[in-house]
C-alpha cells in the first residue's frame, strides 16, 4: 500500500480478506537486452535513484543480515543440511585472487579464499559465519541505509505502452517504466542496490533448457555499465538532495567526479552481498517449493554461492 501511495508500482484500487485490486497497465516487461541498453539503463537508473530517496514506514536498518539468518535458520528447522557444491551456469575455472598482496600475508583475511575459491562442500555453519562476516563488514561501511527495490529485474520493470517501441537511439522516457512486485523491498545500504542492479547485467533467466539461466560475471564487474548506472543515479540523487546538507546524509560531497567514483567502488564493493542473500533465497526455495517448472533452484543456490566467494574479496578491495 505505501509502495503504491508514493506513486511506485501500479496504483492501488482496493482491498479485500485475501487479495487486492490494483490498476491494469497496458505494457510489456523489459528483456534482458534492454536492461543494459544505455535508451532504458539512463531513466531506470534515475527512477531507481529516486525510489531508494522515498521514506518508508519500515525498520531503517539495514535488512540484509536478519533476513538471511531468518532465513537460513528456517531452512535448518526444515531439516536443511550441508550442499555438494556444483558449478553449473558460472563459467570460468575461478581461482581465487590473493588478498596477501594487499593486506599482507600477517592479516586475518590474507588466506581467506586459497584454491579453490569455493568449499566443495558448503555446510550450514559455514553459511552462519559467512553471515556474520558480512555483519561486521556493513558496520564499518560509510553508507546510507534507503530503501531498496532489492530485486529490480527484466521481469520486474514495466514498460508501459506507447503506440510502438523507441526509435534506436532515443532514451525512453523515465515516466514509461514501472518498478513492480516490492515483495522483497526493504532498508538496506544503497551500496546493495546498486550492486544488485550491476550483477543483474550479467544474469538472464527463462532460458529453454536447464538450468533455465545462465550467468556472465565479467559483466557483473564492467566499468562503462557500472560507470552508466551509477553516473544517471548520481545525477538523480543531486536533484533529490539539492543542498550541501543534504548531499551530507548521503555521504556525498557536491563533486561530481568524487561522488561518481564513490557510488562506483561501492557497486564493486558489495558485488558479494546480492549472490548471497539469493543463494540462501534459492535454498530454501527450493526446501520449501519443491521443482518448479522451468526452475532449477538448488542448482542456482550453489552458482550464487560460487558467485559469492568470486566476488568475496572485493568487500576488502575496493
Amino acid at each position: 500500500r505505501a509502495f503504491s501511495a508514493h506513486g511506485y508500482g501500479p496504483k492501488l484500487l482496493g482491498i479485500f480478506p485475501g487479495g487486492r485490486i490494483e490498476e491494469f497497465i497496458p505494457s510489456r516487461t523489459l528483456t534482458k537486452e534492454e536492461m543494459s541498453d544505455p535508451r532504458f539503463a539512463i531513466p531506470l537508473a534515475a527512477l531507481n535513484a529516486k525510489l531508494n530517496s522515498i521514506e518508508m514506514p519500515l525498520p531503517k536498518n539495514p535488512q540484509l543480515v536478519p533476513v538471511c539468518r531468518s532465513w537460513l535458520a528456517r531452512y535448518v528447522s526444515n531439516g536443511g543440511g550441508s550442499l555438494v557444491m556444483e558449478q553449473t551456469a558460472v563459467h570460468g575455472d575461478f581461482e581465487s585472487k590473493s588478498l596477501s598482496c594487499l593486506l599482507g600475508t600477517e592479516h586475518k583475511y590474507a588466506m581467506m579464499l586459497s584454491t579453490p575459491h569455493f568449499p566443495k562442500v558448503l555446510t550450514v555453519k559455514h553459511l552462519e559465519e559467512e553471515i556474520n562476516e558480512v555483519e561486521r563488514f556493513l558496520e564499518k561501511q560509510e553508507c546510507p541505509s534507503v530503501f531498496c527495490h532489492n530485486d529490480v529485474v527484466p521481469a520486474n520493470v514495466l514498460l508501459r505502452d506507447a503506440g510502438g517501441d523507441c526509435e534506436e537511439g532515443d532514451v525512453v522516457d523515465e515516466s514509461r517504466l514501472v518498478i513492480i512486485d516490492p515483495e522483497y523491498s526493504w532498508y538496506n545500504h544503497r551500496a546493495y542496490e546498486i550492486a544488485n542492479n550491476l550483477n543483474e547485467y550479467g544474469m538472464t533467466y527463462g532460458l529453454p533448457t536447464p538450468p533455465y539461466y545462465d550467468t556472465d560475471v565479467e559483466k557483473m564487474e564492467d566499468e562503462d555499465l557500472s560507470r552508466r548506472f551509477c553516473s544517471a543515479y548520481l545525477d538523480q540523487l543531486y536533484k533529490d538532495y539539492d543542498t550541501t546538507e543534504k548531499l551530507k546524509t548521503q555521504f556525498l560531497t557536491g563533486n561530481r567526479e568524487k561522488d561518481l567514483s564513490k557510488l562506483m567502488s561501492e557497486g564493486r564493493r558489495y558485488l558479494a552481498l546480492p549472490h548471497l542473500f539469493w543463494g540462501i533465497w534459492n535454498l530454501l526455495g527450493d526446501q520449501e517449493l519443491g521443482m518448479l517448472k522451468d526452475s532449477e533452484l538448488l542448482l542456482a543456490a550453489m552458482d550464487r554461492f560460487i558467485m559469492y566467494f568470486r566476488f568475496k574479496s572485493n568487500m576488502y578491495e575496493y
